[in-house]
């Protein structure tokens, strides 16, 4: 399918309604591990579903606005002490470097 081909596909995807994006998440991580797409297109996805289905992302790609606070903020993440492994298992750079550059203040809740 060649990376444009496989770019347009996982557009598709990500557009399409949450079944269908549950469906073929499998595969973009299959194509995102063989290199044929961007690991953040993947991780975003990943993270993307789990909040939609209000269970914490594995990530931490997905930031919120907190009503109270009227502050940007991480949703919560599974598994939070590891989350950073599992980023550099994607090829991408801890947790707290994104969130900077994203001018998110993120205090981890493990030590």
């Amino acid at each position: 399918m060649g990376h444009f081909g496989s770019l347009a596909a996982f557009l598709t995807i990500q557009q399409a309604p949450l079944p269908i994006q549950e469906k073929y998440l499998p595969m973009i991580r299959q194509a995102t591990l063989q290199g044929d797409l961007s690991p953040m297109g993947y991780v975003y996805m990943q993270d993307n579903l789990l909040v939609l289905i209000n269970k914490p992302q594995m990530f931490g790609t997905q930031i919120r606005l907190n009503t109270t606070t009227k502050k940007k903020e991480v949703a919560p993440i599974d598994d939070e002490a590891h989350v950073d492994e599992r980023r550099a298992e994607f090829g991408l750079g801890p947790l707290a470097d994104y969130l900077k550059r994203l001018d998110v203040n993120y205090k981890p809740s493990v030590k």
